[in-house]
C-alpha cells in the first residue's frame, strides 16, 4: 500500500479568468483516506473529484486559494455585503456562513461532509463566497467564457502525474488495458484505458520526473475519444453548458486531456445514452475511477480470446487473486452468510424463493413452468456463483404473465434482502458476452435506485413468443420487475458482433478491440465523431441476445456482491450510504 503524497505546487499562483489562484494543498494517495476536503471553489467539480475517493479508492484532498493583493483585500472588506443577488450560487450554500469572507465563520458545527473536515468545509464557503469568485461564477453563468479552463488544466496535470506514479509503483504492465462502464439512472458511459502510448509517441524523450515530453505529440493524442456532448437533452440539440457553476466545455480539452497525458494513459470515453447532464458527467467520472482502480489492481472486465494460443490470462489470474473463491475478498463474502427468502401466495401464483450468497454450494433449482425463464434464471445464478431455489405454481391456464412477473418480483426481493445495506461491497461491475450475432454488455450497480435501460432487439423477433415459451413483450417486463424489487440499476447494451478473421495485426493494434470466441468486440464508435450512440441491432437475433444477457448478468452480479476488504466496511458512495 502506497502512502499519500503531499504535492508542493511550486509554480503557483496561476491565472484563471479574472482571478489569480494557488493550490497550497494537494494530497493524493493510493488506498488512502483523504486528510482534507476537496475545495476548488467550483462545487460540482469538487463533487466529481470526490468520485476518485469513492470509486478509485485513491484519496484526494485539494484546496484552492485566491491570491490577493493589498488592494484586493481592501476592496473585499469594503464590499462584503455587495452583489448578494449577483448569482444564485449563494442560495445553495449554508445561510449561516454569510461572513465567511472575513474568515470568522464558526457556525458550521455538526455539518456532515463526505470527504473532509469541518475546517475544510469553512474554507470552501470562504472561497465560493469571495467577491472575486462570486463575480467569476456570475460571468461564467451568463456568457460563453472558458474562465475555469486553467483551473481544470492545473488539477488535471496534478492528478495525472500522481496517477502515473501510482501505476508505476504498482508495477502495472506497459500494455495494460482497463474497460469499465458506469450507469447513473438512465445514463451510461463507457471508459477504455490503455497504457500503450499513441502510435506517434517517442518514449525516449519522456522526462519521468515531470511526466512531460519534448515531442510535438498533442495532448489530444492521449484522448482519442471523448464523446459525451450534448450534455443533456435541453436546450434541444445543444444541452447544458454548466452544472451549478461548473463549466462543461473545458472538461475535455483542459481536464481530461491533461489527466490522460500526464498519467500516460490513453483515455476513450463514450456516452452510450443519457438525457440528464448531471448523470452523464458523474457517470463519466465514476467509470474512469473504476477503470483506473481495476488497472492498478491488474484486472480488466474485457473478455479475452477463447483460443488458448492467443489468450493472455494475466488479467484472469489477477481477478482470481483479488476476488476468487479462495481470496480474502471471496472468503469474506461467504463468511457474511447472506441469505434471503420469500414466500408469496396470491390467487394467481404460489411462489417460494430462497437465495444464498454462498459461492453456489447449494446449487440452483428453478421450476416455474416457463422453460425459457427457468433457463435464464438458472444460468444467471450459476454465473453469479450463488445458490438459488425457486418453485412456482402459477395460473398458466390463463397466460404466462402472472407467473413470469411474480417470479421476477420474488427474485428481486430475495436479492435485496440478502444484500442488506451493501456496505463494504464492490457495488459495481460490467460484463460483456458474445453469442453468435449478439454482443451484450451488462453494467450493474447495486445503487438502491431502480432503473432499467436497454436496447434489446425485441422488434427483431418475428414471432409472438420466444422459443414458444414467453411472449416477447414480457421479457422487458420481467427484467423491470426484477430491477425494481432488487433496487438495482441495470443497463443492457446490445451490439452486433463482427468477424475479425481477416483483420491484420496492424488493424488490430489501431482499433481498441475486445476479442471473444473469434468475434470482434469493438469499443463502439472509437473511430467515429458521431455522438449518436444508438448502435443498429438490425442483424442481432433476439435469442442470441437473451442467451448472452443471462451469462453477462450473472457475471456482473458475481463481482458486484463481493466484499472489497480494502473498504473496511465503508459504502462505495460519495454519499456515504446506499440505504436511504
Amino acid at each position: 500500500m502506497a502512502s499519500a503524497v503531499a504535492i508542493d505546487s511550486k509554480d503557483a499562483p496561476f491565472p484563471c479568468g479574472s482571478l489569480q489562484l494557488s493550490i497550497p494543498h494537494v494530497e493524493i494517495g493510493n488506498l488512502q483516506k483523504p486528510s482534507e476536503s476537496i475545495s476548488t471553489g467550483v462545487g460540482f467539480f469538487d463533487h466529481m473529484l470526490d468520485q476518485f475517493n469513492s470509486h478509485a479508492q485513491i484519496g484526494v484532498s485539494l484546496l484552492v486559494n485566491i491570491v490577493e493583493t493589498t488592494k484586493d483585500i481592501n476592496n473585499n472588506n469594503n464590499n462584503n455585503n455587495d452583489d448578494d443577488n449577483n448569482n444564485n450560487y449563494d442560495n445553495n450554500t449554508n445561510n449561516n456562513n454569510n461572513n465567511c469572507n472575513n474568515n470568522n465563520n464558526n457556525n458550521n458545527g455538526g455539518h456532515e461532509t463526505t470527504n473532509g473536515s469541518n475546517d475544510a468545509y469553512q474554507h470552501h464557503n470562504r472561497l465560493v463566497l469571495h467577491p472575486q469568485m462570486k463575480k467569476a461564477a456570475s460571468n461564467c453563468n451568463n456568457n460563453n467564457s472558458n474562465s475555469q479552463g486553467p483551473l481544470f488544466a492545473k488539477i488535471g496535470q496534478l492528478l495525472g502525474t500522481e496517477f502515473h506514479r501510482i501505476l508505476e509503483q504498482n508495477n502495472v504492465a506497459s500494455n495494460a488495458t482497463s474497460f469499465f462502464g458506469c450507469p447513473l439512472d438512465e445514463a451510461l458511459v463507457l471508459v477504455h484505458l490503455s497504457r500503450q502510448p499513441p502510435p506517434s509517441y517517442d518514449t525516449t524523450t519522456t522526462n519521468d520526473s515531470s511526466s512531460s515530453t519534448t515531442t510535438s505529440l498533442s495532448f489530444y493524442d492521449w484522448l482519442p475519444l471523448y464523446n459525451l456532448a450534448p450534455y443533456g437533452s435541453y436546450p434541444t440539440n445543444v444541452g447544458r453548458r454548466h452544472l451549478g457553476t461548473m463549466e462543461l466545455e473545458p472538461l475535455k480539452d483542459q481536464f481530461w486531456a491533461k489527466v490522460a497525458r500526464y498519467s500516460q494513459v490513453q483515455i476513450r470515453m463514450y456516452k452510450v445514452w443519457g438525457t440528464n447532464a448531471h448523470h452523464i458527467v458523474e457517470a463519466s467520472f465514476k467509470a474512469f475511477a473504476r477503470a483506473l482502480r481495476n488497472m492498478i489492481d491488474g484486472v480488466d472486465t474485457i473478455p479475452r480470446a477463447n483460443n488458448d494460443n492467443d489468450k493472455d490470462d494475466t488479467f484472469d489470474k489477477s481477478l482470481e487473486l483479488l476476488y476468487g473463491a479462495s481470496s480474502i475478498n471471496g472468503q469474506a463474502s461467504v463468511a457474511l452468510q447472506r441469505h434471503g427468502q420469500k414466500s408469496r401466495q396470491t390467487k394467481e401464483t404460489q411462489i417460494h424463493a430462497e437465495l444464498w450468497l454462498d459461492g453456489g454450494s447449494q446449487g440452483v433449482q428453478v421450476s416455474t413452468g416457463l422453460t425459457i425463464l427457468d433457463a435464464f434464471w438458472t444460468t444467471a445464478s450459476r454465473e453469479a456463483h450463488v445458490s438459488l431455489h425457486v418453485a412456482c405454481q402459477g395460473d398458466l391456464w390463463i397466460d404466462e404473465h402472472h407467473t413470469a412477473e411474480d417470479v421476477a418480483i420474488a427474485l428481486g426481493q430475495v436479492w435485496n434482502q440478502a444484500l442488506g445495506d451493501k456496505a463494504g461491497l464492490n457495488r459495481m461491475w460490467c460484463a460483456t458476452v458474445a453469442v453468435q450475432t449478439a454482443r451484450v454488455t451488462v453494467v450493474l450497480d447495486l445503487s438502491n435506485r431502480p432503473m432499467l435501460t436497454h436496447n434489446l432487439p425485441l422488434q427483431n423477433h418475428a414471432k409472438e413468443h420466444l422459443q414458444n415459451s414467453v411472449p416477447v413483450e414480457m421479457l422487458d417486463h420481467v427484467l423491470d420487475s426484477f430491477v425494481v424489487s432488487a433496487r438495482i440499476t441495470l443497463q443492457i447494451y446490445v451490439q452486433p458482433t463482427s468477424s475479425t478473421a481477416t483483420s491484420t495485426e496492424e488493424e488490430k493494434k489501431k482499433n481498441p478491440k475486445i476479442v471473444n470466441g473469434g468475434k470482434s468486440i469493438l469499443f463502439d464508435a472509437a473511430n467515429s465523431n458521431n455522438s449518436n450512440s444508438e448502435t443498429s441491432t438490425a442483424t442481432v437475433q433476439l435469442e442470441d441476445a437473451w442467451s448472452a444477457l443471462a451469462v453477462a448478468l450473472g457475471q456482473a452480479l458475481r463481482y458486484c456482491i463481493l466484499v472489497d476488504s480494502r473498504r473496511a466496511g465503508a459504502t462505495a458512495s460519495s454519499k456515504g450510504t446506499l440505504s436511504v
